[in-house]
């Protein structure tokens, strides 16, 4: 919001003029507090204290033009855990998470089972995860290792 003229304070009888500037990917909804209306150019009168809001709506977002799944690379032992997270971006690089609505998958071979976007690992080996929302698909790598077993060791004088 710009107001005009600007300065801290302001007389009695003064006549500001209050725009409603938005930022690209947001529109201008309406004056709230001492000023109503949704005209984004507004004059108010200081005739006593005043409290104005401007109030903002974020756009749609334009159709998704690229994927991106992460973590990518990924990194785990065998029967461990690894959630993935999808984001779809615009033309005009605004970005969303898409994660719910994303089909993840692991290539064939790699064993192991998808709850959601989390994958438990099956077997060891360097795999493709790859992700599908809507028309759009990408990929990132996973390589599974064998888990580090530490035995203790025990020491013995003869």
């Amino acid at each position: 919001m710009v107001s005009e003229p600007v300065q801290a304070t302001y007389h009695y009888g003064e006549v500001v003029t209050l725009t409603a500037e938005a930022e690209d990917g947001w529109t201008f909804t309406g004056w709230g507090g001492d000023l109503s209306g949704d005209a984004s150019l507004e004059t108010i009168t200081m005739d006593e204290g005043k409290s104005v809001t401007a109030t903002f709506s974020q756009d749609a977002p334009l159709p998704a033009v690229k994927l991106t799944i992460t973590p990518d690379p990924g990194d785990v032992t065998v029967s461990q855990a690894i959630a993935y997270t999808a984001m779809a971006e615009d033309v005009q690089g605004y970005t969303w998470d898409v994660t719910s609505e994303t089909a993840f998958s692991i290539e064939a071979g790699a064993g192991g089972s998808w709850t959601g976007n989390v994958y438990s690992s099956g077997k060891v080996g360097d795999w493709t995860v790859t992700g599908e929302y809507k028309e759009l698909t990408d990929t990132a790598s996973l390589t599974v290792n064998l888990a580090k077993i530490f035995l203790p060791v025990v020491l013995r004088n003869h």
